[in-house]
């Protein structure tokens, strides 16, 4: 039988919460402290600092929000990049759908 046309097929043909995606990045951002990079150039700890946001990005998109997201981080350690962030922002709740 032959499959109909691309543009008539539903994108999307099933769900599936995305907890092995989540499970994963959290076990990430369990070792993404800066801290914990030994070098005295500032690149390497610069690019923690991106990897560290693209994580919390991730997570969000598997329906963290992004105070729990951004909870999932390592510590800092109280280093000069530790973050001072208001704890009290609810602007991105948890998703409903994504859990």
């Amino acid at each position: 039988m032959a499959r109909p046309p691309i543009g008539s097929r539903p994108a999307i043909t099933h769900w599936d919460r995305p907890t092995g995606a989540r499970a994963i990045l959290l076990a990430v951002a369990a070792h993404s402290s800066p801290a914990e990079i030994e070098s005295a150039d500032w690149r390497p700890t610069a690019l923690m600092s991106m990897v560290r946001a693209l994580i919390v990005d991730l997570l969000q998109a598997t329906g963290m929000s992004r105070l729990d997201a951004r909870a999932a981080l390592a510590d800092t350690w109280g280093r000069p990049f530790a973050d001072d962030h208001n704890p009290t922002v609810t602007e991105d709740d948890a998703s409903t759908l994504w859990g």
